[in-house]
């Protein structure tokens, strides 16, 4: 799974946001929140992502993006460093 965060860049609370892995189509749908845990990545892949923001008066940003994020082999959190937290490696 990937984390996407960003910050609110002055926009006031209560602000909405939008973010999507443009890769598989998922999203976070509309939240207050400043990160999204996007649970629809898989291991040894490319995914990138993009957030818009919408005001109370229902005004949307464009999407902007949040950059892209290569994922291990594994898919356990290990792979990308922090390799002596590994016990064992099963097949």
């Amino acid at each position: 799974s990937v984390t996407a965060r960003w910050s609110a860049d002055g926009n006031p609370g209560g602000t909405e946001y939008f973010t999507e892995n443009t890769d598989t189509g998922a999203d976070s749908g509309w939240t207050t929140a400043l990160e999204w845990h996007d649970t629809s990545t898989g291991p040894d892949s490319t995914y990138s992502y993009q957030v818009k923001a919408r005001n109370a008066d229902g005004l949307e940003t464009l999407g902007v993006s949040l950059g892209t994020v290569e994922t291990g082999f594994f898919g356990d959190g290990f792979e990308t460093g922090n390799t002596d937290a590994w016990s064992s490696i099963v097949p």
